[in-house]
């Protein structure tokens, strides 16, 4: 999975945090990976950790562009 995959996938997933069931649904899923597969979990973690650096620049940069947008929108530069 690449940042933009993953970044698409997480924000599909965040409107679906909305619901309490589907967010107990995740956990429980989380733990039971971790619980059954934990080479995996620990390859995937690593990996994550990899990209974490990307996630969290790619998601300020869409913040920072969503409040200029909103301040300066209107202003023609």
């Amino acid at each position: 999975m690449d940042i933009h995959e993953f970044l698409s996938a997480s924000k599909e997933n965040r409107v679906k945090h909305l619901d309490p069931l589907r967010s107990d649904f995740e956990e429980y899923v989380f733990l039971w990976f971790k619980q059954s597969h934990p080479e995996a979990y620990k390859d995937l973690k690593e990996k994550f950790n990899n990209l974490y650096s990307q996630v969290y620049a790619a998601r300020e940069s869409e913040a920072a562009n969503a409040r200029a947008q909103e301040e300066f929108g209107d202003i023609p530069f």
